[in-house]
């Protein structure tokens, strides 16, 4: 039991050794980590975008037989919605109330 409480410490020690060490070396070169890093996350984000959005694009090319086809009564019925809206907004403001205080 003892060898291994001494193992384990050594161990302990080994680690907490080269954690210290590595930590100085990125202290002591924080710039041309920051770089790396940088460079690292700018790979990464291009590796996403072209995964998820150019290549999804690529596929879901549009062929020439199915064309979005203009539904002019959808069109006539949304403009004729508008035009309503129009007229009765305009109306709001034309009626004259009586004055409850004179």
């Amino acid at each position: 039991m003892i060898n291994y409480s001494l193992k384990n410490k050594k161990i302990a020690s080994f680690i907490t050794k080269g954690v210290q060490k590595l930590i100085w070396v990125i202290g002591n070169n924080a710039f041309l980590f920051i770089v790396i890093f940088i460079v690292v996350d700018i790979i990464i984000g291009e590796f996403l975008f072209y995964h998820y959005i150019v290549s999804v694009q690529s596929k879901n090319v549009i062929t020439g037989e199915s064309f979005i086809h203009f539904q002019s009564d959808a069109y006539q019925s949304v403009r004729k919605d508008w035009q309503n809206r129009d007229i009765l907004f305009n109306k709001a403001g034309t009626t004259i109330y009586n004055d409850p205080f004179q």
